[in-house]
């Protein structure tokens, strides 16, 4: 695996951290808030798609 692939995957994992994180502290303090409900689900999904092109050949 080469340098520009371990990034790929230590960035996709940040962007996931970072989306549980946005869960819990924005769902636990405003359940309904669609908008910021949103938010997190995107970053984990930017973050996967980071993930899976690092493990990509």
């Amino acid at each position: 695996m080469n340098a520009m692939g371990f990034l790929k995957i230590v960035v996709g994992l940040i962007l996931i951290l970072a989306s549980v994180y946005a869960v819990v502290v924005w769902w636990l303090s405003d359940f309904l808030s669609l908008l910021k409900g949103g938010v997190p689900i995107m970053i984990f999904l930017v973050g996967l798609v980071f993930l899976l092109l690092g493990f990509e050949n």
